[in-house]
């Protein structure tokens, strides 16, 4: 009997570790989990058996009990490999549609003369019955020429996408922060399926940690967005009085502007800023420590400026918020 429960074990633990691949066993519902499960709680049965009758005489059960334990073990840690990888499937990972919802598709390109960075779309809302009103958070030094350019005689273009196409848009700046390089912009459009990101909830900022990973995405040298990945670096980078995260996620110039996300949700928590640099005789940019806004500081400048709407639909707007046709004018 318990030679039979040993090989039954062992047979169900390779099953699943290699027969297909973890992906595949996932796909294939839960019933995987459940045969280890039913396998770990025979062998616990078993144990509880052999405990009752072992005695100072009863070497040979003794011996069969170790093994037992053995196997318990490893079909324990099975099950947990298991359980782990159906949680993280379960989430986003490895859905190239659920990544494309919550990360690709809210990113946009945004470009003022010949300089280019991104964005994130963070809030959309009906303006008529044809138009919806657009508000995109994006790093101001994207923008910042169009300010310093008096004559006006380029506009602030937004690029949305869909699929394999892309949209362009004239915005307007509808709040910015030179500090904390951070803007609002604002534009109406007659897409209707236009994707917003989603802001981590302000009870879990301080869930996360170092070392978290991270999935950032924008524009580099004017590229249609692009996603790379990394990890959360240090919490602790102080820009002229400012609070700012690392990442190591490789970008380069055109990533301003663009969201970080964590990889695990999908849920927006900072604003791709700048690269570091190694400044000796000349200044070399390190492309895989980049600086980005936390979230934490987001929340606060929108706050304090009467801008939470834009991230709790249940707020009601200030009034700093002024209506599409006065920013026109």
């Amino acid at each position: 009997m318990i030679k039979r429960l040993m090989l039954a074990g062992l047979v169900v633990w390779v099953v699943f570790i290699f027969a297909g691949g973890i992906k595949e066993v996932m796909k294939s519902n839960t019933a995987g989990l459940k045969a280890v499960t039913d396998s770990i709680f025979n062998v616990e049965s078993e144990i509880v058996n052999l405990k009752a009758g072992i005695t100072d005489k009863n070497k040979q059960d003794i011996q069969e009990l170790g093994t037992l334990r053995t196997l318990l073990n490893e079909l324990l840690s099975s099950n947990s490999k298991l359980r782990g990888e159906f949680e993280e499937y379960a989430n986003f990972q490895g859905k190239a549609d659920i990544f494309k919802e919550k990360m690709l598709s809210p990113t946009v390109q945004v470009r003022y003369d010949n300089a280019s960075g991104a964005g994130v779309v963070i809030r959309k809302e009906r303006a008529d019955s044809a138009f919806q009103k657009i508000f995109v958070i994006t790093a101001f030094h994207t923008i910042k020429d169009y300010l310093d350019d008096k004559t006006k005689k380029n506009d602030i273009i937004v690029y949305l996408y869909d699929e394999n196409e892309r949209y362009q848009h004239i915005a307007w700046i509808y709040k910015f922060s030179k500090e904390l390089d951070l803007a609002i912009l604002t534009f109406e459009t007659r897409i209707d399926n236009v994707s917003v990101a989603k802001f981590v909830r302000k009870d879990k900022v301080k869930q996360i940690s170092v070392y978290d990973p991270v999935i950032t995405i924008g524009c580099p040298l004017g590229y249609d967005p692009i996603a790379t990945e990394g990890r959360i670096t240090s919490f602790k980078k102080e820009i002229k009085g400012n609070d700012f995260w690392l990442m190591n996620c490789p970008t380069v110039y055109g990533n301003s502007g663009g969201g970080v996300f964590l990889k695990k949700t999908g849920e927006l928590i900072g604003i791709a800023n700048m690269i570091c640099t190694y400044d000796g005789i000349i200044s070399t940019p390190v492309y895989h420590m980049s600086i980005f806004l936390p979230i934490s500081v987001i929340f606060e400048w929108l706050d304090g400026n009467e801008m939470a709407f834009l991230y709790d639909t249940e707020t009601e707007a200030g009034t700093a918020r002024l209506t599409f046709e006065q920013k026109k004018r």
